[in-house]
């Protein structure tokens, strides 16, 4: 790799980007701003993302993970969005999948979202691991 290298180089963890905590920020930000219609960022952040994710649905879910979750923030929202967003309902299962969205559902969670200001599937993940909306 030369020193003026564009792009993201491919980090050891299995084929995510090096700059993928952030590129997952980015994308929680945009899912989190009301109303937003600007889609650039979102898509500028996960594209990169899309051939891993459709070649390799068990890696791609296991690397974010791994690499992503565990940090939690946005990074975690960024990351359950962009499984969401990435995969098939047939490819969005799995433990790997459970802990992202886990992740995902414990950020806005810890930040008082309404499940109101969520997408039905962060909300419908939190019910299908025993949540109710009581305890949200």
């Amino acid at each position: 790799m030369g020193l003026f290298k564009r792009g993201n180089a491919p980090d050891r963890g299995g084929g995510l980007p090096a700059d993928i905590v952030s590129r997952m920020e980015r994308v929680a930000r945009h899912a989190l701003t009301p109303g937003s219609q600007d889609f650039a960022q979102e898509q500028e952040a996960q594209l990169p993302l899309f051939p891993f994710a459709q070649s390799d649905p068990s890696g791609f879910l296991a690397a974010l993970a791994q690499t992503v979750t565990p940090l939690g923030g946005l990074a975690a929202y960024g990351a359950g969005c962009t499984a969401w967003n990435l995969l098939t309902s047939e490819t969005r299962q799995g433990a790997a999948y459970d802990k992202t969205m886990d992740g995902a559902v414990a950020y806005v969670r810890s930040i008082h979202l309404s499940t109101g200001q969520l997408p039905p599937y962060v909300v419908d993940h939190w019910l299908k691991r025993g949540g109710t909306l009581g305890d949200w």
